[in-house]
Order: structure tokens, then C-alpha cells, then sequence
């Protein structure tokens, strides 16, 4: 992580700043408003910019600066990557960190080691591309229910897709209950972590009612 960490700092970094990388628009949008609303709290410089970067298939990396207009997602394979980078001053890394270890919705190791294999850096192979995304045990449903359909699973969005289903078909709720009986995929949703869970958990808490008081456990 850390060696990922230095070399966008170098590449896209000013003099006096650290940085944090972050997986998607969301989490670095979520990551620059905690951040600047901490820094003042505490005194600190408040100023935080975000770079998007995408890593191609043959190291080749392009970036963009933060703009107001959405980022368009394509659909990314395991010969690429991409990573946001929230870039602040020094003096305010103690406050940045907050977000990172108590929010959960930094990168994880195993993406950076992606990240720094398409980069070529030494130690980390270049990945293999794969046809489809192989599941360990029984298949996973594929995104129209069936076993069979998890064969063709190629991306990312189609393994969570099928995820849900199989959590939503394993999940049974108390007939005692006046919840609906049937769970379908929409009621399942996945976190990277079970902290970005929890924190994802308390942003709703604070939506539906800003001025109450919160204690969560886990």
C-alpha cells in the first residue's frame, strides 16, 4: 500500500503534501468533506484536491483532475485500474488518517498489489487476463438465478450481481415477522469491509435523523 502511496505522490504530488487512495468517486467525495470539515475543527489546512488516475494494461497511466461533472465508469478489466487519490498539506495527515481507519473505504492491500503489478514494479507479476471470474465451492447463480449462468460471469458488477442473489436465496426471515417473507437482491447490499459497513450504517442513521445521538458497536 504504502509503495503504491509513493509512487502517485511523486507522480502527481506537490511538495508538502501526503495522500490517500481511495476506490471510487463516491469514497473520495465522502473522504475530502470529512476531511476539510476535521481540518477546520482542528485548526488544521483544510485544502484537499482529488486526482483520478487510470492504469492501463500496459502501465500506462493517465489522470484528471477534480471537476464538478460525474466520472463515466466503464467496464474495467483484469488488465486495468483505476484509483482516486485525495491529496492534502502534511500538517494535516493525522486528521486524514481519521477517515481512513475509521471509515474503511480505502483501497485494499490486494488492489494496491494490482495496481503496482500493471506498473511493473518490481516483485509484483503482471496479472493474467481470465475470461471469467471463478468461484471457489458450488457456483455461484448467475445474474439470472441459475448456476449455470455463472460461467459467464466477465466483470466485477456481474460477481456482485450474483453475490446478492445467492446471500438473498440463503437468507430466511422470521415468519413471526410483518417484514415481506421474500428477500430478492435488492435488499442485499456489500461493503469492502465491516467497518465502511458500519459507517455506511451511521451515514444513513444521520440522514433520517440529523440531530439525534448515535452509538454503534462492532
Amino acid at each position: 500500500m504504502s509503495q503504491l502511496a509513493d509512487i502517485c505522490q511523486e507522480k502527481f504530488g506537490f511538495d508538502g503534501e501526503r495522500c490517500l487512495l481511495l476506490p471510487t468517486q463516491r469514497t473520495a467525495e465522502d473522504g475530502k468533506k470529512f476531511i476539510h470539515a476535521l481540518a477546520l475543527r482542528f485548526g488544521k489546512p483544510s485544502e484537499v484536491r482529488v486526482v483520478h488516475v487510470c492504469i492501463g494494461s500496459h502501465g500506462d497511466v493517465t489522470s484528471s483532475p477534480e471537476t464538478d461533472q460525474p466520472v463515466e465508469h466503464g467496464s474495467y478489466s483484469p488488465a486495468s485500474a483505476e484509483v482516486y487519490i485525495l491529496f492534502f498539506r502534511a500538517t494535516t495527515n493525522n486528521v486524514a488518517r481519521q477517515f481512513w481507519q475509521n471509515c474503511g473505504l480505502g483501497i485494499s492491500s490486494r488492489y494496491a498489489e494490482h495496481c503496482l503489478s500493471l506498473l511493473g514494479a518490481p516483485g509484483f507479476p503482471y496479472p493474467e487476463e481470465s475470461e471469467s471470474l471463478h468461484t471457489c465451492g458450488n457456483p455461484l447463480p448467475g445474474v439470472n438465478g441459475s448456476a449455470s449462468d455463472s460461467q459467464g460471469l466477465s466483470t466485477g458488477s456481474d460477481a456482485k450481481v450474483a453475490l446478492r442473489q445467492r446471500i438473498a436465496s440463503l437468507f430466511v426471515r422470521d415468519e413471526s415477522s410483518i417484514a415481506p417473507p421474500n428477500i430478492s437482491k435488492e435488499d442485499v447490499f456489500l461493503f469492502p469491509s465491516g467497518m465502511a459497513a458500519m459507517w455506511n450504517a451511521h451515514q444513513l442513521l444521520m440522514a433520517v435523523r440529523p440531530l439525534e445521538k448515535s452509538v454503534i458497536f462492532g
